[in-house]
């Protein structure tokens, strides 16, 4: 959804602009919004200062008593400004909007062993500057990516706050890039959309001398969290608990792929990326494939990056994670907060069917996913008891992550105002994260991957055969799974080559009873044949 832009078409005409797929999810989210709409709205809380914390925050919050000063859960963004900017009125503007947003002013504590979130009546922003005219021109970009990156990385303290932080580097009179960092556990992606659009509004308004242009919050984050766990109780609860324990009753608690490293006891998220961009001509036939499948692309990929996943792991059930914003109410679509939700998509395999079969399968999964998307994570986790592993992330190891929204560009004040594409910190929160970035003429891929537990050419040959799988699937998409193609053959004929060749140089003059005695004076107990359930050392032998 573009939030600056205003449509003229009617809502009917956009509906029939909708792909079959789309506007089936449409119509399911649709009635489940009308039920939701029959309900009270959400309504602030009685109590101001303190409230309990959404069942997203707990999770975080434990993992941050688990791990204290890990930048695991860190979001970070980055704008570049060209034009005249007044430092000290982006400052402002920063603080305007952290006095709008309770979540931007909130703490987290325990009290008698419970944990909540307090809120400060205000909290000060520091505006960091840092000169950067003096940086070489060659090396300007270099330098912003390495800073942006160190910057994602320091830690948040969550209990004394303040959970953002702003950095603004100023590389000429009209160039300044601005960093802004802050811990998940009050923020999410679309958040991040809406702090800087809402900073970029207040900057205007107060160089005009004129209020901003928005509506005033009707509630804050904690007034959702404290409604969220009013809500989870009851038939409601029951019903989406009902729902999704059907939908994984003997589902794997793992996806078990082949590791090249040994799975540490407690897991690590130590992580790295390798990249992979799909051309323009791949890009079409597979948006063409998923509309005349009746799907959106995004369940064309998912399908794709589970058959991977299945072949690598030889397992024929396998789930995924995937984020979802979970903003079903108009309240909470101007909120900043961490309202994010990860639905769990399996994806059955069971009878090898053919790319279309097990398509249409997921595109009745998913959008029956997305019409019970409001059971949080933490609360299924809890409800289903996975076993006990401090090794890996319960349910899901690996996440499917698509970006549809393209990098934006505005004109504010005199500014002119776009994102900043930077590699974020080696950080890991899975074994395994597929971004797919969507442009009007290509797909970028990125493969965020653990790397205690995998090596940079794996995750590159998997990149590979991803590619070469979705290739296949264009060619036929008939095609059972099994068959589809994971290895190009010349390069796996050149494979098979080098890996067979074993000659090895020995004297032309001398007889094998010979070698083996000169092998058995040297490791006389190594094991020089074996055959069943006997073995024979070289002295034996």
């Amino acid at each position: 959804m573009n939030r600056c832009g205003v449509s003229h078409q009617t809502s009917s005409e956009r509906i029939e602009r909708l792909s079959p797929a789309k506007r089936a999810l449409f119509e399911r989210l649709r009635a489940s919004d009308a039920a939701a709409r029959r309900h009270r709205a959400i309504e602030p809380r009685v109590a101001a200062g303190s409230a309990p914390l959404s069942f997203a925050q707990q999770r975080l919050w434990f993992l941050d008593q688990l791990d204290p000063g890990s930048a695991a859960y860190n979001v970070a963004t980055a704008v570049r400004l060209r034009g005249l900017l007044d430092a000290a009125v982006l400052e402002q503007a920063l603080q305007v909007v952290v006095d709008r947003h309770e979540a931007l002013r909130t703490t987290f504590h325990s009290v008698d062993g419970r944990a909540e979130q307090a809120i400060t009546p205000t909290t000060r922003v520091r505006l960091v500057q840092i000169a950067a005219q003096s940086w070489p021109v060659a090396e300007r970009e270099s330098r912003i990516q390495q800073l942006a990156a160190a910057e994602a990385i320091v830690p948040f303290d969550l209990s004394t706050g303040p959970l953002l932080r702003a950095t603004l580097v100023r590389l000429t009179n009209d160039e300044h890039v601005l960093f802004l960092t802050i811990h998940h556990i009050v923020c999410d992606g679309w958040s991040m959309a809406v702090l800087r659009d809402e900073v970029a509004d207040h900057y205007a308004a107060i160089l005009a001398g004129r209020p901003p242009r928005m509506a005033p919050l009707s509630i804050q984050y904690a007034d959702f969290a404290a409604w969220q766990r009013e809500q989870l109780r009851g038939p409601a609860v029951e019903r989406l608990l009902n729902y999704w324990s059907r939908q994984l009753a003997g589902a794997p608690e793992a996806i078990e792929l082949p590791l090249d490293h040994p799975r540490p006891t407690i897991q690590g998220f130590h992580g790295d990326v390798r990249r992979l961009r799909l051309d323009g001509a791949l890009t079409t036939e597979l948006r063409r494939l998923a509309g005349e499948e009746g799907a959106t692309l995004f369940m064309t990929l998912l399908a794709a990056f589970q058959i991977l996943l299945a072949r690598y792991s030889r397992q024929k059930d396998v789930c995924v994670g995937t984020p979802i914003a979970n903003r079903s109410r108009p309240e909470l679509e101007p909120l900043i907060g961490f309202f994010v939700n990860t639905l769990v998509i399996r994806g059955r395999l069971e009878g090898n069917p053919s790319f279309r079969g097990l398509l249409a399968q997921l595109r009745e999964t998913t959008l029956s996913a997305f019409a019970h998307q409001d059971l949080p994570f933490e609360h299924l986790v809890e409800h289903l008891h996975p076993s006990r592993d401090t090794s890996r992330t319960p349910l899901v190891q690996v996440m499917f992550v698509l970006q549809n929204i393209p990098l934006r560009s505005r004109d504010v004040a005199g500014l002119s105002i776009s994102d900043v594409s930077f590699d974020h910190a080696p950080i890991s929160n899975f074994d395994l994260t597929l971004n797919v970035d969507e442009h009007a003429d290509r797909l970028d891929l990125s493969l965020v991957y653990n790397t205690d537990l995998f090596e940079p050419d794996t995750i590159e040959r998997m990149l590979a055969s991803y590619e070469l799988l979705l290739r296949g699937i264009i060619a036929g998409r008939d095609t059972s799974v099994q068959r589809l193609p994971l290895v190009d053959p010349q390069a796996a004929l050149g494979q098979l080559a080098a890996w067979n060749d074993t000659d090895a140089p020995f004297p032309q003059d001398v007889c094998i009873h010979e070698l083996i005695s000169a092998q058995a004076a040297r490791t006389p107990h190594a094991t020089a044949l074996e055959y069943e359930n006997q073995t024979f050392s070289y002295a034996e032998l």
